[in-house]
């Protein structure tokens, strides 16, 4: 064998392992995208699950604790698919639900704890039922953010109209 095959052979692997270290890399950047992309899915599931129940504790003032689990596996894959601005979004959905359960809880054990007269009972379920409007439409708005980066666009038709159904419920026409 010659030098000059010898060179050959050498320059060959190289340029094959250089392109096989690239593949691999986009393989792996592909998988992470669709990693975070699947995340994203998880905790909009999870936000439009949390905007039923707020509407339901509006409702018929029965709270159900919203919903976190996914949001808490999946919020480092997530917060690579948003800005700053948007991910405080997010973050500050899930405090303002999580307090306005507390909240509500609260005073509704205070009330059963007194003796309260018709009116101050009508005027604590309505601040109750104030929260709640505002966590479902906070929920609302983070959907929106989630919604183009995780969802297809026959996806996103199918959130949209999901969406107008929960915003009926707010408002009634």
């Amino acid at each position: 064998m010659s030098w000059q095959n010898i060179v050959s052979n050498l320059l060959s692997g190289f340029l094959g392992a250089v392109v096989g270290v690239i593949g691999l890399r986009s393989v792996q950047r592909r998988a992470q995208a669709e990693a975070r992309r699947a995340a994203g899915r998880a905790v909009l599931a999870e936000m439009f699950t949390n905007a039923d129940r707020a509407l339901s504790a509006r409702s018929t003032l029965v709270l159900h604790e919203f919903t976190d689990f996914a949001w808490q596996q999946q919020m480092p894959m997530v917060a690579h698919l948003l800005t700053w601005h948007d991910l405080k979004i997010l973050v500050n959905t899930y405090d303002s639900a999580a307090r306005a359960f507390e909240n509500a809880k609260d005073v509704m054990n205070q009330g059963e704890r007194e003796a309260s007269t018709a009116v101050s009972e009508d005027r604590e379920f309505g601040r109750i039922t104030s929260w709640f409007t505002d966590v479902a439409n906070e929920w609302i708005a983070a959907m929106r953010i989630l919604r183009s980066t995780v969802l297809d666009r026959t996806e996103q038709r199918q959130l949209d109209e999901d969406i107008k159904r929960l915003e009926g419920q707010i408002n009634p026409s």
